[in-house]
């Protein structure tokens, strides 16, 4: 999946986009049958990686029908029904979109699903045969909303270890989020075996909060720390060890990353991104949060 780096592309898309990991990559806090009416969609890594989407309603409030479809430029798989009876369906229509509706009380029903492939997923959600308001759409491990209804999200992109990472791999820096037990962002450099040093160097920028901040197997010239301005700075002299800088953000939408190698700007084909190692389109590049 690949996944949007550029600031440029989360401002045309409005707070949809912004929503790509990791703000999509936990189930929204508190769901449990009975919650507040709504539908409640969230990206997992891991053992059940994909995409779900799973509505309820009060106790005693009677069944609602919620309907949607959701399109994507890759193809949907691995589609099944949570918890399903006989007045839910969820089904691929000739153009390849998933439709579906279910009649919900105050228990659950949703669909899991996964669009390998794709980079983005459109959802058109009803209730009730009427668009559902934004305020009963729920993104998320923080639960927040859309601006609108219909909404795009971007696949989350950068969740997890790159594929195969080691000490001693190719050149480069390393960059991913990890949600769960080491939640927060993990960026850490390497460089072949018998090739000598370089110094790694480089500045993060937020508009929220660096919380957090932990050097990974740092030694006497390796540094990180947080300038005046509450920047994340770092300095790694690299052999074919790892070194590297844990941290999380508070408070914040975005991430901006400059980097250099022996002083000049790295090249995107050394800045390896997400479990699939993705490339950003230049350097400096932008990260949703």
């Amino acid at each position: 999946m690949k996944p949007t780096l550029l600031t440029s592309t989360l401002a045309a898309l409005g707070l949809a986009a912004a929503l790509a990991a990791p703000a999509l990559a936990a189930q929204p806090d508190g769901l449990h049958r009975g919650d507040p009416a709504g539908m409640y969609v969230w990206h997992r890594a891991g053992v059940d990686h994909g995409w779900h989407l799973e509505t309820t309603d009060p106790r005693n409030t009677g069944a609602h029908t919620y309907t949607g479809t959701v399109t994507t430029d890759g193809k949907f798989t691995d589609v099944q029904l949570v918890r399903p009876e006989k007045d839910d369906s969820a089904t691929i229509d000739g153009n390849g979109n998933l439709d579906f509706k279910f009649v919900t009380y105050s228990g659950i029903d949703g669909v899991d699903f996964r669009d390998p492939g794709g980079s983005k997923i459109t959802l058109t959600l009803y209730l009730d045969g009427s668009l559902l308001p934004t305020s009963q759409i729920y993104l998320g491990d923080a639960s927040r909303h859309p601006a609108a209804n219909p909404f795009t999200l971007r696949e989350p992109g950068y969740d997890g270890h790159p594929d195969g990472f080691d000490a001693g791999d190719g050149s480069g820096v390393y960059l991913w989020h990890r949600v769960a037990v080491d939640h927060g962002w993990h960026m850490e450099t390497t460089d072949p075996a018998k090739t000598g040093a370089h110094t790694y160097t480089g500045m993060v920028t937020t508009d929220g909060k660096f919380v957090d901040v932990q050097g990974v197997q740092l030694e006497s010239d390796d540094s990180v720390g947080l300038d005046g301005n509450g920047n994340l700075t770092f300095s790694f002299k690299t052999y074919s060890g790892i070194d590297g800088v844990d941290w999380r953000v508070d408070g914040g939408t975005h991430m901006t990353f400059t980097l250099y190698e022996d002083g000049q700007l790295l090249s995107s084909s050394s800045i390896n991104v997400g479990d699939a190692s993705h490339h950003p389109a230049g350097d400096p590049f932008s990260l949703g949060v």
